[in-house]
Parts: C-alpha cells; structure tokens; sequence
C-alpha cells in the first residue's frame, strides 16, 4: 500500500515540475469534464423530456378515452329513448317510411335546440325493407342481427361522425334500429373547453365516402398520405401542424 501511495505521489512530483505538462493535462482532465458534464446534461434532459411527452400523451389518451365514452353513452341514450317511442315502432312495422324521417326530424330539432350538447342527427333502419336515409347498413344490420347496441367512429357522405346505433324491438323481436350521430368536431369542441388541442386527420383513401360539398374547399394535405378539415382550426395550427412529422410521431 505505501509503495503504490509513494508511486502516486513520484508521478505527481514529476507532473509539478513539467508544469506545461501538468497544465495541459489540468487543461484536458477540465474540458473532458465540461464534455462528460454536457452529456450527462443531454442524456438527463432528452430523458427527463421523453418521461414528460410519455405523462402528457397518457393523459390525453385518457382525456380522449373519457371524451368518447362520454359521447357514446350520450348518443346511446338518446336512441334508447328514440327507440322505444311508440309512434316510430308502429311507423317501422307499417313500413311508413316518410312518417318515421318526419318523427325523427322533429325530435332532432328539438333535441339539438334544448339539450346543450352538439348538434345530433337522427336516423332509422328497418329489417324488412330499406330506410331512404339509411347508410351505415352494415353496423345497423350488425345491431338488428344481434339485438345490442354499438358506437363507434365512421366516414360516411357527411364527413367523420361518431355514432351510435340502439336495436328497436317489437315483441322481443328487433324490427330495426335508431341512430343517433354527431360531427367529430364535438370532439373537438370538448378538448377546448378544458385548454386542450384536438385535430383528427384522415387518411386520402377514404375521401371516396364523402360527399363533394362536405369536403370541397375544406380539406388540405398532411404529408403525403393524409387530409385535414382544416376549416375547423385557425391558420396558426394548421400551420404548426403541417410541419409535423406524422411518421416520427407514429413510432
């Protein structure tokens, strides 16, 4: 043990008198630790900056799971209530298709003018014959099928909605459907409220179920795969946003 402390002290003994040599070694030992300092900075900041991006994307992915959910059971709701009204099981057993559209958009307009939610569209499907507003036929035959309700979000002619489609029954038996869809910039509209920034971007190959006037003058590329209702968001974001790389950001 002394020899090696005598080893140490012969070398530094030599260092202090090559003093140019001590110095650049001072010097070098110094920048190297400025360098380790600076990276173990980097690696501290790029790591604490991934646990804050982590924390902030959990919470809005609960924020967004709430959100829908939220919308779900409004919509559902409201077709449970739809769905049992005497006139419109009579109207769907009868066939009265233009009787059921004129029930349906009366309480449409009623719905969206005293219930503060976002406006709500109202329609029906029939098992035995084809409703004139129907669209969604594959999830309303799903529900007929199976006599339960679903939700979820769709692209029909009017854009991106979310919907929710509640069986009408008739004697334990599922004569047809109700329902019940709102735009998804409600969606939208509900991240506002509470300071938060919402934008839903759609992939190209779906612009073919859209109807022209519903997407003419209103969308514009992201990247070279998407569109974006740009319509819905101030020129500020939309240009913030185009500079995004939705690749990066889906890994």
């Amino acid at each position: 043990m002394f020899s090696f402390l005598k080893f140490l002290q012969s070398i530094v003994n030599k260092l202090k008198r090559n003093k140019g040599l001590w110095f650049t070694i001072l010097t070098v030992s110094s920048i190297a630790g400025v360098l380790i300092s600076i990276t173990l900075i980097n690696v501290m900041t790029t790591s604490v900056a991934n646990k804050i991006y982590m924390q902030v994307h959990r919470e809005s992915a609960s924020l967004l799971d709430n959100t829908l959910e939220t919308h779900y059971d409004s919509l559902l709701s409201i077709g449970g209530v739809v769905s049992i009204y005497p006139q419109v099981i009579q109207n769907i057993k009868t066939k009265s298709d233009k009787s059921i559209d004129d029930i349906l958009l009366k309480a449409q307009k009623s719905i969206n003018s005293r219930v503060n939610i976002d406006p709500v569209k109202l329609n029906y499907y029939a098992a035995s014959y084809k409703a004139t507003q129907s669209e969604n036929f594959k999830y309303a035959n799903l529900v007929i099928e199976t006599s339960t309700s679903i939700s979820g979000i769709v692209v029909n002619k009017e854009g991106v909605r979310i919907i929710a489609i509640t069986p009408v029954m008739d004697a334990n038996k599922t004569i047809g459907a109700i329902e019940v869809s709102q735009s998804i910039v409600a969606l939208k509209n509900d991240f506002e409220k509470v300071g938060k920034e919402f934008s839903f971007i759609l992939d190209k190959s779906q612009l073919v179920f859209i109807n022209l006037k519903y997407k003419q003058g209103m969308l514009q590329d992201v990247g070279e795969q998407y569109k974006i209702f740009f319509h819905n968001y101030n020129p500020q974001f939309y240009s913030s946003f185009k500079k995004i790389d939705l690749d990066l950001l889906q890994r």
